[in-house]
């Protein structure tokens, strides 16, 4: 497949939680980081690719139906489930149980873990990394993650990190019950799903939707509507009861 044929995906928020946004200017981006062997292609054995909360990774086989597509999502941090083994989470809206999990910064490393948990409660899913290819980190970015917080409340000022925008903080405006998930003002576009949210160096949550009009587009912040970011204790929740466990790295 010529790499200049691909068309780079995010998915990420919207009125649905599957809606996919066309990121068409950084295909060449994409074409240039791949070098011309397509993401399939794996690189000769070397150090382990370094992933937390906050980097970014790519999903190939998200979109099932036009196999020249490439999803960016964001990792909401790594750890351990029950028997040990090394895994990640991100938004459950990213991918489904079975697609492969690429390394946005060094794809030719090959696939470096596979989707083995989506919640049926929450937009939370786990990833199977291979302890192998992947050396855990708590720092990403701006963004270091060192426990688990509960929900922040009214005026709280929370901070993501998101492979397309980076470290950004806001205001926390509340909680929606319905949804367990919270309202706040961090800036957020496509490809940040996933991405922790932190109250200090505690995960409170994960960037899942939200509603136009988008960070910077068209005004940077704050001139945006606010993000929805996923409960982070409702998603581990289910995860320690019905996906096989996880704690931080």
């Amino acid at each position: 497949m010529p790499t200049e044929d691909i068309i780079f995906r995010t998915r990420a928020y919207g009125g649905s939680l599957r809606l996919r946004l066309l990121f068409a200017a950084a295909a060449a981006s994409l074409a240039t980081m791949l070098g011309g062997a397509g993401i399939a292609a794996a690189a000769p054995a070397g150090p382990p690719v370094q992933l937390g909360g906050g980097s970014g990774i790519l999903l190939p086989d998200v979109d099932h139906s036009n196999p020249d597509t490439v999803v960016a999502c964001t990792l909401t941090a790594v750890g351990f489930d029950n028997n040990g083994a090394l895994v990640g989470l991100t938004a459950g809206h990213c991918g489904q149980v079975g697609d492969r999990v690429f390394a946005e910064y060094l794809p030719g490393a090959g696939p470096i873990g596979r989707f083995v948990y989506v919640s049926p409660v929450s937009d939370i899913a786990v990833i199977a990394l291979d302890a192998s290819k992947v050396s855990p980190s708590r720092t990403v970015g701006g963004t270091t993650i060192n426990g688990i917080g509960t929900p922040p409340s009214f005026g709280t000022i929370v901070c993501k990190e998101g492979r397309s925008t980076g470290t950004t903080c806001g205001i926390t405006w509340g909680y929606d019950h319905a949804y367990g998930q919270i309202v706040e003002h961090t800036c957020s576009i496509p490809g940040d799903s996933g991405g922790p949210l932190v109250v200090g160096d505690r995960l409170v949550g994960l960037i899942s939707n939200g509603f136009p009009p988008y960070c910077f587009e068209p005004f940077p912040p704050p001139f945006h509507a606010p993000d929805n970011s996923a409960d982070i204790t409702i998603g581990l929740a289910d995860i320690n009861a019905r996906g096989g466990g996880f704690r931080l790295y």
